[in-house]
């Protein structure tokens, strides 16, 4: 039981880590983008 709510706790730390990467690129892509478009 407590193995589990270890694990459980460390999926969703993992998960949240990997969404917050791929947050974070999208925002940069969207800088990068619109930096892009301007300078255009």
């Amino acid at each position: 039981m407590l193995y589990n709510f270890v694990l459980y706790i460390l999926f969703k730390g993992i998960k949240k880590r990997i969404n917050a990467r791929i947050i974070s690129k999208k925002i940069i892509l969207k800088r990068f983008s619109a930096c892009f478009s301007s300078f255009r």
